[in-house]
């Protein structure tokens, strides 16, 4: 094998070593950033879903106002869990 053939194969094994190295570090990084993504990806369905229904919001603030803040709260969080458990057994019965 010619010189500059051997140092082009050297190279190119050199370049693959760094790619895999390459990737396994974006690897890392997007394991790292999963969640916080995940969670913006909910903070933007829940703002999205909310700003298509005016009336909700309007409701929702109505109840914070004419509750104490912390009643609403607990009201909110059992509303919140119900909403869960629905969606959960709604997704479950849908994939069978």
């Amino acid at each position: 094998m010619s010189p500059e053939l051997a140092a082009i194969h050297e190279h190119r094994a050199r370049l693959v070593e760094r790619a895999a190295a390459q990737r396994d570090h974006i690897g890392r990084l997007s394991r790292e950033c999963a969640r916080p993504l995940v969670l913006a990806d909910r903070v933007l369905g829940a703002w999205r879903f909310v700003r298509s229904r005016p009336g909700l919001a309007a409701a929702a603030l109505a109840l914070v106002v004419t509750l104490k803040p912390a009643r609403a709260l607990s009201w909110s969080v059992r509303g919140w869990l119900l909403w869960q458990a629905a969606r959960a057994l709604i997704d479950k019965n849908s994939k069978q």
